[in-house]
């Protein structure tokens, strides 16, 4: 019975160990997942400056806006470009927007037709939108694809565009035009 007892005594104290072992091993888990679940946490955060980032919006003056685009524009990127724009549309005076897609590597249907929204939309909040930095091949496939750009006008460049404007804001006089 004394060996009994003592066997059944150090496998309690086995079970004690093994218990403690685990019970440290779950709180070492647990500070493992809070550690994740924060740098988690800074990765979105991180994600999100670099996405606000990746879609600027400069202001030229207090009437015209300048977002240039660059690298490849998927469906979510895009819907960040329209985001954005609304918003500094709407946080600002500015009744022209410019978006200059040189950096824009491929403008196919999908790209093109959210500019066109873009267009659109900006148009219902009372603003202009100019499309500069339109490279041949990127004219090419928007003419290919059937996009009509009756909604924007297009510039090589963003200096053209500037230039249009300025001869849009200015007449002999002095006074201001509306572009």
């Amino acid at each position: 019975f004394n060996t009994m007892a003592a066997a059944l005594q150090e496998y309690a104290g086995n079970l004690q160990v093994q218990y403690r072992a685990a019970e440290e091993a779950r709180r070492e888990l647990e500070q493992s997942h809070a550690q994740v679940v924060a740098q988690l946490a800074t990765i979105e955060r991180q994600q999100h400056v670099i996405r606000e980032m990746s879609v600027p919006v400069l202001p030229i003056d207090e009437q015209t806006l300048v977002m240039p685009l660059v690298g490849a524009l998927d469906t979510a990127r895009l819907a960040l470009v329209q985001e954005r724009a609304l918003q500094a549309l709407e946080h600002s005076q500015a009744h022209r927007l410019i978006l200059d897609v040189a950096g824009v590597p491929v403008i196919d249907t999908q790209v093109a037709q959210g500019l066109i929204q873009l267009t659109q939309m900006a148009r219902l909040l009372g603003a202009k939108v100019l499309i500069v930095g339109v490279r041949p091949e990127v004219a090419q496939a928007l003419v290919a694809l059937g996009v009509d750009c009756s909604h924007f006008s297009t510039y090589a460049t963003l200096q053209q565009g500037i230039a249009y404007l300025l001869r849009r804001n200015s007449s002999p006089n002095g006074r201001q035009l509306s572009a």
